[in-house]
C-alpha cells in the first residue's frame, strides 16, 4: 500500500486521538473480528465479548503508537484476534456442571474431632509397630487388602484357625496399647 492509504491514515489519526477514526476502524473491522471469533468458539455471546475485547485491545495499541507499520493494520488486527481467542481457550476455567454446596459452619469438620482422630491414628500406627511381623502382615492383609482368614491362610501357608488366633491376638494387643495410650493423655 502506498503511504497515505486509508488504513495508514486511520492508524495515524487514532494515534493522535481522533475519535471519529476509532469509530471508522470499529465499523470496518468489527464484523470480521466477530466472524473469526464465532468460527473459533461456536458461541455467539462469547464471540461478541471477544470481538469487543479484541477491538478495544487494537484501539489501545493504536492510541499508544505500538503499531510500527500502519500498512499492516489488517494483519495486526487478525493476529490480535487469533491471539486473544487462543488465550481465552488456554485460560478459561473448567465449566462446573453442578452448583457447589454452600459451606456453613455445620459442614466444616470440628477441629477438636480432627485432632482426636489424628491422635488416634498415630496411636494405632505406633501400636502396630510393636506387633510381631507375622501379626502385622495378617492385619494388613485383613484391613488393607480385605482378605478373609481362609484367603490369608492360603497366601501365608497357614491353617485358617492359626490365622484367626493370630489376628485375634493382634487386635487384643492393639486394644490394650490404645487403652494405655489414651490413659496417658
Amino acid at each position: 500500500m502506498a503511504p497515505g492509504s486509508p488504513t495508514e491514515d486511520i492508524a495515524e489519526r487514532i494515534r493522535r486521538g481522533d475519535l471519529a477514526a476509532e469509530g471508522t476502524l470499529v465499523e470496518s473491522y468489527y464484523g470480521r473480528v466477530f466472524a473469526m471469533a464465532l468460527v473459533r468458539t461456536g458461541d455467539r455471546e462469547l464471540a461478541r465479548d471477544l470481538a469487543q475485547e479484541i477491538m478495544l485491545a487494537v484501539l489501545c495499541a493504536l492510541r499508544e503508537g505500538r503499531l510500527n507499520d500502519p500498512s499492516g493494520l489488517t494483519g495486526y488486527i487478525c493476529a490480535t484476534a487469533r491471539n486473544r481467542v487462543s488465550y481465552h481457550f488456554r485460560h478459561r476455567k473448567p465449566e462446573v456442571s453442578t452448583p457447589l454446596p454452600e459451606v456453613t459452619a455445620s459442614h466444616l469438620p470440628d477441629p477438636e474431632e480432627c485432632f482426636q482422630s489424628e491422635e488416634r491414628r498415630q496411636l494405632v500406627l505406633r501400636a502396630i509397630t510393636h506387633l510381631r511381623p507375622a501379626e502385622q502382615k495378617i492385619l494388613r492383609l485383613t484391613l488393607v487388602e480385605g482378605l478373609k482368614s481362609g484367603e490369608i491362610a492360603e497366601r501365608l501357608s497357614l491353617k485358617p484357625e492359626v490365622v484367626r488366633k493370630r489376628k485375634s491376638r493382634a487386635i487384643a494387643k492393639l486394644h490394650e496399647a490404645l487403652r494405655r495410650g489414651k490413659s496417658r493423655t
